[in-house]
C-alpha cells in the first residue's frame, strides 16, 4: 500500500488519500468492535455467574441452609442485578451492530433465539433429563420453588404482545410491566390545591398522598400440545405456545378487566369500581337516544378530547337500530375504509366481555380508558412441565403462571350506562 498525502490550500492540513483512509477506517473499527466484545464478554461472564450463585443457593435451600424466605430475598436482588447487565449487554450489542463505517450487508443481523431460550423449549421437548450442564445453568428456577422454572423474558414479552394485539381493553388502557412483586402509586386527595380572593379566607387543602398498591395477581393458563408435537423437531413449539398461550390469558382477564371483583385474588373492573358514575338509560330494558346523549355530556370536560365508547358488538347494532318517528335511522356511522365507527364524533371500541343490553346492565362503559384504568403485568412468568397428569391421553401440560393486576385508578375519567327508567 502507497501512502500518498497531498497538501491542502490552507498550507499546514494534511489529506489522506482514500486507500489510506478505508485502511484506517477498517483498523479502528477492528479495534472498536474487539474493545467492546471484550466488555460484552465480562457483562456475560457477570450474568452466568449470578445465575450459578443462585443454582448454589437453591442447592442451600434443598439441603436446609437457608430458609424460603432468605431464597427469594437473594433471588429478588439477583434478578435486579441480572436485569441491569442484560440492559448492558443490550446496548453493547448494538454498539457491536452499527461500525464507523458499515459496509454491504454489515447491518444488524438476527442472532436467532438466546441460549436461554434455546435450553428452555429443550427442556419442553424433553424434560429435564435432556439438558446438558451448561444448559442447566442458564435455566432460571422460580421463584416459587415449586413452579420449577421462570420463562426466559424474551419468551414472556411475547406473549404479552400478542395479548396486546388479541385484547382490546389492553390496546386502549395503559399497561405497565414491573419486575417485583408490586408496586405503589400515589392519589391525591380531593382538596390538594385550594383558591381564594382577596376578600376570601384561604383554608389550607389536605396535602396528604394516598398510596394505592398494585399487587399481580396469579393467573394460571394450560397449554396441552400432545407429545407427538413435541418429537416432531419441524413442529414451531415456541409459537405455538406463544398462541394459545396469549389466547388463553386474553379469555380468562378480559372479563375481569370490565367487571372483575377487586379482591385479593382477582383485578378490579372498570365497571366494579365504586366511584365511577352512572347515567341512566331512561327505559327499564332497553337504551335510548336521549340516555347516550346524557352519558356522553356526563363525562368531565378534561377527559373529552381522548374519550373513546366501549361496548359489545351487538350493543352497537342496538343502538344503529334508533329510528325516529318518520322510521329514518338516527345514526348513520362511517363506511370509510379503515376508520372506526364514530358515534357523537367519538370512536366506538367493540369489545366481547362488555354486558349485553338488558334490565340493569352496565353495557356502555364512555370516557378516557387511558387516563382512567391501569394494569400491571409483572415480567416473570413460571412454568411447569406437567407429565404424568395427561399421560392417558398423550399429552404433555405446559402450565404457565403469570402475575396481573388491574385497578381504576382515576374513577370519574370514565362513566357508565345503567340500563334503568329510574
Amino acid at each position: 500500500m502507497k501512502n500518498e498525502y497531498r497538501l491542502m490550500n490552507d498550507g499546514g492540513s494534511v489529506e489522506l488519500d482514500e486507500e489510506v483512509k478505508e485502511a484506517l477506517k477498517q483498523e479502528f473499527t477492528k479495534e472498536t468492535k474487539a474493545a467492546i466484545m471484550q466488555d460484552l464478554q465480562g457483562e456475560v461472564n457477570k450474568v452466568a455467574k449470578l445465575v450459578a450463585d443462585e443454582r448454589k443457593k437453591y442447592e442451600d435451600l434443598l439441603k436446609g441452609r437457608i430458609s424460603e424466605a432468605d431464597f427469594k430475598a437473594y433471588q429478588e436482588k439477583s434478578h435486579t442485578e441480572e436485569e441491569a447487565l442484560k440492559a448492558r449487554i443490550d446496548d453493547l450489542e448494538t454498539k457491536m451492530s452499527r461500525p464507523p463505517s458499515p459496509g454491504p450487508g454489515d447491518g444488524k443481523e438476527d442472532k436467532g433465539p438466546s441460549e436461554e431460550v434455546k435450553a428452555f423449549m429443550k427442556w419442553i421437548r424433553e424434560d429435564k433429563q435432556g439438558l446438558g450442564p451448561e444448559e442447566l445453568k442458564v435455566m432460571k428456577i422460580s421463584d416459587d420453588v415449586s413452579a420449577g422454572y421462570t420463562a426466559p423474558i424474551e419468551m414472556s414479552s411475547q406473549i404479552i404482545k400478542k395479548m396486546e394485539v388479541l385484547s382490546k381493553i389492553r390496546q386502549n388502557v395503559e399497561v405497565i410491566t414491573i419486575g417485583g412483586s408490586g408496586i405503589e402509586f400515589p392519589k391525591e386527595g380531593d382538596d390538594t390545591v385550594t383558591v381564594a380572593w382577596d376578600d376570601e379566607t384561604l383554608v389550607p387543602g389536605d396535602y396528604k398522598f394516598k398510596m394505592e398498591k398494585w399487587e399481580p395477581k396469579n393467573l394460571r393458563a394450560l397449554v396441552t400440545p400432545h407429545k407427538n408435537m413435541l418429537a416432531d423437531s419441524m413442529f414451531n413449539l415456541e409459537e405455538y405456545i406463544i398462541r394459545k398461550t396469549a389466547e388463553k390469558y386474553n379469555k380468562k382477564e378480559g372479563p375481569e378487566f370490565i367487571s372483575g371483583p377487586g379482591t385479593p385474588a382477582r383485578p378490579e373492573g372498570m365497571l366494579t369500581h365504586a366511584d365511577v358514575q352512572e347515567q341512566i338509560s331512561g327505559d327499564a330494558s332497553a337504551l335510548t337516544a336521549d340516555g347516550i346523549i346524557k352519558l356522553f355530556y356526563k363525562l368531565p370536560e378534561p377527559y373529552v378530547p381522548n374519550s373513546k365508547w366501549l361496548m359489545k358488538r351487538s350493543t352497537v347494532m342496538d343502538i344503529r337500530l334508533f329510528k325516529d318517528q318518520n322510521n329514518q335511522y338516527l345514526w348513520q356511522p362511517s363506511y370509510q375504509a379503515g376508520q372506526p365507527e364514530m358515534l357523537l364524533g367519538k370512536p366506538i371500541i367493540e369489545d366481547p366481555f362488555m354486558p349485553t343490553v338488558a334490565a340493569s346492565a352496565y353495557p356502555i362503559i364512555y370516557g378516557d380508558l387511558r387516563a382512567s384504568y391501569l394494569i400491571v403485568d409483572r415480567q416473570q412468568m413460571d412454568v411447569q412441565r406437567l407429565v404424568e397428569k395427561y399421560a392417558l391421553e398423550g399429552l404433555i401440560g405446559i402450565l404457565f403462571w403469570k402475575r396481573t393486576d388491574a385497578q381504576v385508578r382515576n374513577a370519574e375519567a370514565i362513566v357508565k350506562q345503567k340500563v334503568s327508567a329510574t
